[in-house]
């Protein structure tokens, strides 16, 4: 095992439910590491072959694992609190949401970036490079390695490189020159496809809605409609997923809908175990039976009016943000 490779991990990594990448700096090159759970993909970047690395400010609306699993903590706090009642602990939560709301949002939309690692032959991009500070560490990991190999540019880098072409060849046209199914997922051609994607907004605000109205005026009927708008928010964000592997759509709106997918699994069937153990134990305590309405209770009301109308409103940001990148600018004569 004398020539096994050494390699150490750079700054940033990317953290999916399906997806999953990192990059690892080796003796002599970068190697690139994307997986999709059960397969790794992996791609090496010789530093003398590297010709340039672009980073450039780019809203990135991403729910990682680590995100779901502070997620999935405060929901069972809230459980918790609301199965004992103590309504103290209850304000503090919801505050701390909002908060951490709030907190993602203004990273997302200002603290973000994409970046791509340019050579003769490739353009790709580095999804685990999305924040501006790992940006910035990724950076001074790897110049030092870079200019070792390829040397330092004297004087301004502007002046020694010129009108100088970066990457491929193909990938150097405007893209009025690209064929439509290479264009970047979220273009001009690309909103005609987006009614699947207003058609979840729709299912969320409404589901949101009419669980706060239950809570206050309940119907007998009320399951029912809630289990019938539960399967409209799953056609919808399916429907999504769907014109995302058309390349109809951007991969924020995806996100949102496997947030949207992953929260009606939260509350059908993770309340189901941890509820009923909370309520267990309570009974256990009081030593009396303990009754528990998981289709038309405030619980329920309360729980999935926040997590519908949450998603609802991460979903308009993401909308938004999508119209302001893809908005022609002028350049001033």
């Amino acid at each position: 095992m004398a020539d096994r490779i050494h390699y150490r991990k750079l700054p940033g990594r990317y953290r999916g439910f399906l997806h999953g990448s990192s990059v690892w700096l080796g003796p002599d090159h970068l190697l690139l590491v994307k997986s999709m759970r059960f397969r790794e993909e992996y791609k090496r970047y010789q530093f003398r072959d590297i010709q340039g690395i672009a980073i450039a400010r780019h809203r990135c609306f991403h729910i990682s694992t680590r995100a779901f699993g502070i997620a999935v903590l405060w929901l069972i706090a809230v459980f918790a609190s609301i199965t004992l009642r103590n309504s103290t602990v209850s304000g503090l939560l919801g505050l701390l949401a909002c908060i951490l709301v709030v907190i993602w949002l203004y990273v997302s939309a200002k603290s973000s970036c994409v970046c791509r690692i340019y050579t003769a032959v490739s353009r790709d991009e580095l999804p685990s490079v999305y924040r501006t500070w790992v940006a910035n560490r990724f950076l001074r990991a790897l110049e030092p390695q870079i200019a070792a190999v390829q040397g330092v540019l004297e004087g301004a880098w502007t002046d020694a490189i010129g009108n100088q072409d970066v990457g491929p060849r193909e990938a150097l046209p405007h893209e009025s020159a690209q064929p439509e199914s290479d264009r970047e997922p979220g273009s001009s051609a690309a909103s005609i496809h987006s009614a699947s994607y207003y058609f979840l907004l729709a299912t969320l605000f409404v589901s949101g809605l009419w669980h706060a109205r239950a809570i206050y005026y309940p119907l007998r009927w009320g399951p029912v409609a809630s289990d019938l708008l539960a399967l409209l928010v799953l056609v919808a964000a399916i429907l999504v997923l769907v014109q995302y592997h058309r390349r109809r759509l951007r991969r924020a709106q995806q996100r949102l809908a496997i947030a949207a997918l992953v929260a009606i699994g939260l509350v059908y069937y993770v309340r189901l175990t941890v509820v009923g153990a909370i309520t267990g134990a309570r009974a256990a305590i009081e030593k009396n039976s303990v009754v528990l309405d998981y289709n038309s209770g405030p619980l329920t009301g309360k729980i999935e009016t926040g997590i519908m109308l949450l998603l609802g409103l991460a979903g308009l940001v993401i909308l938004f943000a999508g119209r302001a990148t893809n908005e022609p600018k002028s350049i001033p004569s």
